[in-house]
């Protein structure tokens, strides 16, 4: 999961937590609330 929102981070610069959040839900992930999804974002 950690790998997953780094490359989603990382391929949409402009999205936040939140965004990679709802997208992880569309695909049926069961994802981590967005404070825990930001730690793992990529940060240029």
């Amino acid at each position: 999961m950690q790998n997953l929102i780094y490359k989603l981070s990382k391929e949409n610069p402009l999205w936040s937590a939140e965004r990679i959040r709802d997208t992880l839900l569309l695909l049926n992930y069961d994802p981590p609330c967005k404070d825990t999804i930001g730690k793992y974002m990529y940060k240029p």
